[in-house]
């Protein structure tokens, strides 16, 4: 299976966009007033058709390396990937889940236990309930 990314931004149903940004010794998904042109705001989207259902992964480059948002143990980390999507695990791809608010979705994380995709203050995080999930439009570029 041929796996293509093609370059994608990210908002939340507040109108902020999804960066991503360089602490300490890793890097973290963060919400941020903000236009999708900002230079960490565009990342790479690849996607799959497993069951019937839709999935995508996401990275980014920095430095000739690839960082992509995964859930494991419950947690959101940003790992190095190699380039080739197919190489990825099932902690790095996510489902759309409609949550009745038109283009924008709720992020559910395929492996399981599931997760979805929430922000606490600007840092994006992992919770349990699709209810306190962040709205998230993802448009392509």
């Amino acid at each position: 299976m041929v796996y293509n990314f093609t370059k994608c931004t990210m908002s939340t149903k507040g109108g902020k966009s999804i960066v991503y940004k360089r602490s300490r010794n890793s890097w973290k998904m963060l919400t941020k007033d903000g236009q999708d042109h900002e230079e960490n705001a565009s990342m790479d989207k690849s996607q799959r058709e497993r069951k019937g259902k839709i999935q995508f992964a996401l990275r980014f480059k920095r430095d000739q390396l690839y960082y992509s948002p995964a859930v494991a143990m419950g947690e959101l980390k940003m790992e190095k990937t190699p380039s080739s999507p197919a190489s990825l695990g099932q902690s790095y791809w996510f489902e759309k889940e409609n949550i009745g608010a038109g283009e924008y979705h709720a992020l559910r994380s395929v492996s399981e236990p599931q997760y979805y995709l929430c922000s606490i203050g600007k840092e994006i995080s992992t919770c349990t309930k699709k209810e306190k999930s962040l709205h998230v439009k993802v448009k392509m570029i």
